[in-house]
């Protein structure tokens, strides 16, 4: 039995739902990530321009 599976906390688990730690993991690439998570990039995006569709999952239709 892994640490998750028992229930303790472990390095980048989550705790109350947030995310203890972010990851700059990218692989090879030489281009540098944007330095934030997807959810606070999502958030700036939908300030920036409101009228537009942020998110489109084209599977279940959903804007």
């Amino acid at each position: 039995m892994t640490s998750h599976e028992s229930g303790s906390p472990t390095h980048g688990s989550y705790a109350h739902g947030s995310p203890t730690h972010g990851s700059y993991a990218h692989g090879t690439s030489g281009t540098a990530l944007l330095g934030d998570t997807i959810g606070a990039n999502l958030v700036r995006v939908v300030a920036t321009w409101p009228d537009r569709d942020a998110l489109v999952d084209v599977p279940s239709g959903r804007r």
